[in-house]
């Protein structure tokens, strides 16, 4: 089983960005286990939730520099957290830009619900997963239909 040090470990030690595929293949060699891309997503997303790390719009993963992390923490702590002075939209939610391309937006949302996933949960996180679940579920209704999505950012331009 892949920890969250291996694939931080990964990160740190590589000179460029890296899909989950690639950092799979790595701590496969390296590990001697079966490591699975779907563990490895898995992992990714937390540090990403967590501010460890970044994705691009080809889905390559990169190690934030610990400065950026300290001076987020630190900002948030003085400012309080930004989300709440504004409503989160659903491209914050399935974690995308506003130009995202429809299959980005799908491989977001799987990447997501495999995370958030109530069943994937303990017991206790069950409510919250359910609730983010919900959000990512809505988010992505709206954002793969490009109808819908075109009425939403209309109404987040106003």
């Amino acid at each position: 089983m892949v920890i969250e040090s291996d694939v931080i470990s990964v990160l740190r030690e590589s000179t460029k960005a890296l899909k989950a595929r690639e950092i799979a293949a790595l701590l496969q060699r390296t590990l001697h286990t079966d490591v699975t891309r779907s563990d490895v997503n898995q992992i990714l997303y937390r540090l990403k939730i967590r501010g460890l790390a970044e994705v691009d719009d080809e889905f390559k993963w990169l190690l934030l520099p610990d400065s950026s992390r300290t001076e987020s923490k630190r900002a948030e702590t003085v400012q309080g957290d930004p989300r709440r002075n504004r409503r989160e939209s659903y491209y914050d939610v399935l974690q995308v830009t506003k130009n995202a391309h429809p299959n980005v937006i799908m491989k977001a949302y799987k990447a997501l619900a495999s995370v958030y996933h109530p069943d994937h949960s303990t017991p206790v996180e069950r409510a919250k997963a359910e609730e983010r679940m919900k959000l990512i579920n809505i988010a992505y209704e709206i954002l793969s239909d490009s109808r819908k999505r075109a009425e939403y950012d209309k109404k987040l331009e106003d």
